[in-house]
């Protein structure tokens, strides 16, 4: 435990609870009765809506014990209370490797907060192989079950130095397998998920096809629906559950320099 990391805020913005967790918090999501965190520590953090931390919950949600990952940047949870965290390991934690491997994972924990060991190998899924993968920064869980995880990758090591690629993966909710994964030269940093098409977003680059962009949505196969260019960097994105619309935030580059902004896109990406 340290300084705190997570609180909980009323519509007024009066703080309601504050949480203490091991290391800084990089992604919240809210499950049917709870909220589950991760951070870049490696722990995970399962707490009541009214910010009580249950302590219990799983073996690696306890802060002085092991870790599934050294860093774990992206966390979701599907609609039977499965939890899906990803982040990067070294060869110190789960699943082995060379020492210096930095390898990018996701994992399934079953609702009762354990493994489940049934989905890829013995509970986790590695993105692209060893040495292969920088870390995921998204994850989302579409309709069908499958979940969507992008990042960046590294493609290999060399004298000159890695080659950098932002990827897309989809895997199967229920054995790991991965469905459909995708490539571009740039960073992605967030995916959301309406129906079973998927909406990504990053830097400026090319997913499918030739077209260039900043956020792409694309169907369950990976093919691109639609792209826009946002003329800057995409952090975040969301969809509306009530309408087709896509919201996301991030930095956007003007005649007179960049500033945080939020977009709002129809259902064509205009």
């Amino acid at each position: 435990a340290g300084s705190v990391e997570a609180a909980g805020f009323g519509i007024d913005g009066t703080p309601l609870w504050e949480l203490d967790v091991a290391g800084d918090v990089l992604a919240v999501t809210r499950g049917q009765a709870a909220i589950y965190m991760v951070t870049d520590a490696g722990t995970i953090a399962k707490a009541s809506p009214s910010g009580t931390r249950d302590v219990n919950w799983s073996e690696w949600a306890v802060d002085t014990q092991k870790r599934l990952s050294n860093y774990l940047t992206c966390i979701a949870v599907d609609a039977d209370g499965n939890v899906y965290v990803g982040g990067n390991r070294n060869s110190s934690y789960w699943g082995g490797g060379s020492s210096g491997q930095k390898i990018a994972n996701i994992w399934k924990l079953k609702p009762d907060g354990n493994l489940d060991t049934d989905w890829g190998d013995n509970g986790g899924v590695s993105l692209g192989g060893d040495q292969s993968w920088h870390r995921p920064e998204g994850i989302a869980i579409d309709s069908d079950g499958y979940v969507w995880a992008v990042g960046q990758r590294m493609a290999g090591y060399d004298g000159g130095g890695p080659a950098d690629y932002a990827s897309a993966w989809e895997l199967d909710g229920v054995d790991g397998s991965v469905w459909v994964a995708l490539d571009t030269g740039n960073t992605l940093y967030a995916v959301a998920t309406k129906g079973t098409d998927a909406v990504i977003a990053g830097k400026p680059g090319t997913l499918v096809g030739e077209s260039s962009g900043t956020v792409w949505k694309v169907d369950m196969d990976g093919f691109e629906i639609w792209a826009y260019d946002g003329s800057g960097e995409v952090y975040g994105v969301t969809a509306d559950t009530d309408s087709d619309d896509v919201f996301i935030t991030g930095t956007r580059h003007f005649d007179t320099g960049s500033g945080a902004s939020v977009w709002k896109l129809g259902a064509d990406g205009s």
